[in-house]
C-alpha cells in the first residue's frame, strides 16, 4: 500500500481494481503488443471465458502467508 500511495496518492486503494473486464483488456493489449513485436501469443483470458463455469475451473483462492507479502 506503501507504493501505490507513492504513486497515486490519497487516490490509491486499498485493494487493487482487478476486475475480469480489466483483466480482458490487459489481455487484448498483451496479444497486442506481441503481434507488433512479431512474437506468437496465446490469449489464455479469451480462452477461459470460453468455457462454461470458468469461474469455478480455473479461479482458486491463494493465500499467502505475511512474510512473503
Amino acid at each position: 500500500m506503501q507504493y501505490a500511495k507513492s504513486v497515486y496518492g490519497e487516490k490509491a486503494m486499498e485493494q487493487p481494481e482487478r476486475t475480469n473486464e480489466m483483466s480482458g483488456v490487459y489481455a487484448s493489449q498483451c496479444v497486442e503488443l506481441a503481434r507488433e513485436l512479431g512474437l506468437p501469443s496465446i490469449n489464455l483470458w479469451a480462452k477461459m471465458q470460453e468455457t462454461e463455469g470458468w469461474q469455478k475451473k480455473f479461479l482458486r483462492l491463494v493465500v499467502v502467508p505475511t512474510h512473503y507479502a
